[in-house]
C-alpha cells in the first residue's frame, strides 16, 4: 500500500468511525474542507474516503448537492426487506440442491464465529460476518442475476445492519439461533424447515426495525435503487 492508499485508508477509518458513533448524525452534510480541518487529511485522501463510503453506503453523494450522512427511514427498510427476502429465499430455493459441502462448513464457521463474537460485544466485526454469511448464501445459488442484483443492494443492507445494532444497542442473540437453523436445514437439505428459518429471520428484523408502522402504498424502490 503506498503513502496515498495509506493516508485515503486512515481518512476513511476516521470519518466511517464518526458516522458509526453518531458524531456525524444522518442528514448531515459532510463537506470536504471542513473535514479537512476536523481531521487533518488533505483533500484528495478525504475524496477517496467518501467514494469508499458511498459505495459501502454510508454516505450518500447527490450531484450539485453534496454528500450527505446517509438517512434511512422506515418505509424504505420495509421495502428493501421485502426484497431481501424474495432474493434469499428464491437463492435458497437453488442452493439447497447446488451448494457444496465446503459451502456448508463455511457458513458453519461463520455461523460459530459470529456466535462468539456475541459474547464479546465486537458488533462491527459481527455486522461485516453477518454480510459474508447471507452473501455466501447467493453464491451458492450458482445465479449470477441473484448474485449482481444482491451485490446491487448489498451496501444497503449493511446500512440496515447498522442501524439496526445502533438502535438496540446491541447485537440480538436472536441471530445467532436463527444462522444456526439456516445452516442445519441447509446440511440436512431440508428446503422447508430452510424457507421458514429464512423467512423468520428476514422479518423478525424487519419488525423489531419499523416497529408497528403501516406498509407504504407504493415502496419507493426506484428511489433506492439510484443511491
Amino acid at each position: 500500500m503506498d503513502r496515498a492508499e495509506n493516508l485515503a485508508e486512515k481518512a476513511y477509518r476516521l470519518i466511517k468511525g464518526r458516522i458509526i458513533s453518531l458524531d456525524y448524525p444522518p442528514g448531515q452534510k459532510l463537506e470536504v474542507g471542513k473535514l479537512r480541518d476536523e481531521i487533518g487529511f488533505s483533500v484528495s485522501p478525504i475524496k477517496m474516503a467518501i467514494q469508499r463510503l458511498g459505495g459501502e453506503g454510508f454516505v450518500t453523494i447527490l450531484p450539485q448537492k453534496g454528500t450527505f450522512v446517509t438517512e434511512i427511514f422506515p418505509d424504505e427498510i420495509a421495502a428493501l426487506m421485502d426484497y431481501r427476502l424474495v432474493l434469499e429465499r428464491g437463492a435458497l430455493y437453488l442452493a439447497i440442491e447446488r451448494i457444496t459441502g465446503r459451502e456448508v462448513r463455511k457458513l458453519r464457521a461463520l455461523q460459530k464465529k459470529m456466535s462468539r463474537l456475541t459474547r464479546k460485544n465486537d458488533y462491527l466485526h459481527q455486522m461485516e460476518l453477518d454480510s459474508q454469511f447471507h452473501l455466501a448464501i447467493i453464491q451458492a445459488a450458482r445465479n449470477q442475476g441473484l448474485i449482481e442484483a444482491y451485490a446491487h443492494l448489498s451496501p444497503h443492507f449493511k446500512l440496515i445492519r447498522f442501524h439496526h445494532v445502533v438502535q438496540r444497542g446491541r447485537w440480538s442473540e436472536k441471530v445467532d439461533e436463527e444462522h444456526h437453523r439456516i445452516v442445519k436445514a441447509l446440511e440436512e437439505r431440508d428446503y422447508r424447515r430452510l424457507e421458514k428459518a429464512i423467512t423468520n429471520h428476514v422479518l423478525r428484523i424487519k419488525r423489531e426495525f419499523c416497529g408497528n408502522l403501516a406498509e407504504p402504498k407504493s415502496p419507493p424502490l426506484v428511489r433506492m435503487l439510484k443511491l
